[in-house]
């Protein structure tokens, strides 16, 4: 009965140690997997390793470079504001308060060299026409009723037929006594037209001038 027993002990003892062992061979890792997984974290750690040497020497280049080509300002000094004012007032006190009478004789600008005037230019005479002002008003016409009777006997029969009053002197005319006449003109050889207005005609005999109205 104990061999038995001691049988079956000895049984389960090596099932057991069989199944560890199993067990130990299905969990643990291969070892051509892991030495392919520590030579890629090597390889990563030494590219990882040269990249971070790299970026630092090229960072290095470019600090290099743009402290060469960055070239320092001259320092110059400062100008101060004391010195001109201090050598200002030193030129001042030394200088006299009144210099002597020769230098102020000197010193005193010379007098202006007087200049001949130039003729008065001859002012010319005004005319009658430049005298009269535009807004005068001119001289009143007398008509023929308010002549001397003297005058009127011999004033010969005047009477206006046509009359054309125009802006332009040139185109102004009358019918006098059924003549054509202008403003100069001469009616029986002895009336002259003088004006020819608005309202009629300006005549002139014998230096008396008179008008007579336009119908």
């Amino acid at each position: 009965m104990s061999f038995i027993l001691d049988a079956l002990k000895k049984s389960e003892q090596e099932r057991q140690r069989g199944e560890r062992s199993y067990l130990d061979l299905e969990h643990a890792p291969p070892p051509a997997r892991t030495r392919t997984l520590l030579v890629c974290l090597l390889a990563m750690g030494l590219f990882l390793n040269a990249a971070f040497l790299g970026w630092y020497a090229w960072n290095q280049q470019i600090d290099h470079a743009t402290t060469d080509t960055a070239t320092p300002l001259p320092s110059s000094p400062l100008p101060t504001a004391n010195e001109p004012a201090l050598a200002d007032l030193a030129g001042v006190s030394e200088q006299p308060r009144h210099p002597p009478p020769n230098e102020r004789i000197a010193a005193s600008p010379s007098a202006p060299a007087r200049t001949k005037p130039e003729p008065a230019k001859e002012t010319q005479p005004a005319s009658v026409a430049d005298e009269i002002s535009p807004n005068a008003r001119p001289a009143r016409v007398p008509s023929r009723s308010e002549l001397a009777p003297n005058v009127q006997e011999r004033l010969p029969a005047l009477e206006i037929n046509v009359h054309v009053y125009t802006e332009d002197p040139a185109g102004r005319f009358a019918l006098v006594n059924l003549r054509s006449v202008r403003e100069g003109d001469r009616v029986d050889g002895r009336v002259r037209v003088e004006r020819i207005t608005r309202t009629g005609i300006i005549f002139d005999f014998e230096g008396e001038k008179f008008q007579i109205r336009a119908r």
